[in-house]
């Protein structure tokens, strides 16, 4: 809409924009991440790209959903403390899920792992650093330093977090193991 202040200007007060697809490689899939793996072992598909994207939302969209409907805290603490891992998981699972070749894309999600630390959102808020000396502009190779971590991270997390959820359940309330 703010661009609408300029539509006298022509088409080209959009700049890169509507060549930002074919750009960084989002129109073919080769932009992101696991799709650019996965042309390396078989021939991707014609809109394979769309489908990804789909495939994303949806899985961000429900994500989204499930958070929504958990149950809130009635702490002011613990709020802001939820909010924040909820902003960090949300934005961590977008960031792997767009995987972004640039380092600057993802500086945002230090914050708020700073409330809420989340190894694998912190993992990916500092790892990027590395694509800076990516010798060959890989657009798989280099960039599995980043998101192969993360992955193992959070199934490390999620691994972590079930064993402990049968223990929690069996404590009677109001004692500690």
């Amino acid at each position: 809409m703010l661009y609408g202040l300029y539509v006298s200007v022509g088409p080209h007060v959009l700049g890169f924009m509507p060549s930002y697809d074919r750009e960084e490689g989002v129109d073919t899939g080769m932009g992101f991440w696991l799709l650019a793996g996965l042309a390396h072992l078989v021939p991707l598909p014609r809109g394979i790209s769309a489908i990804y994207m789909a495939c994303v939302a949806a899985f961000l969209g429900l994500l989204s959903l499930a958070i929504l409907r958990r149950q809130q805290p009635n702490g002011t603490a613990a709020d802001v403390t939820m909010l924040c891992r909820d902003t960090a998981v949300l934005a961590g699972c977008t960031m792997a899920g767009f995987s972004p070749h640039y380092t600057w894309y993802f500086a945002w999600l230090a914050l708020p792992s700073v409330i809420a630390p989340i190894p694998a959102v912190i993992w990916l808020s500092a790892a990027p650093v590395a694509l800076y000396i990516d010798p060959d502009n890989s657009h798989f190779l280099w960039r599995a330093i980043i998101y192969v971590p993360a992955g193992a991270l959070t199934v490390a997390h999620l691994w972590r977090r079930r064993q402990r959820l049968p223990q929690a359940l069996a404590t009677p309330e109001g004692t500690r193991p």
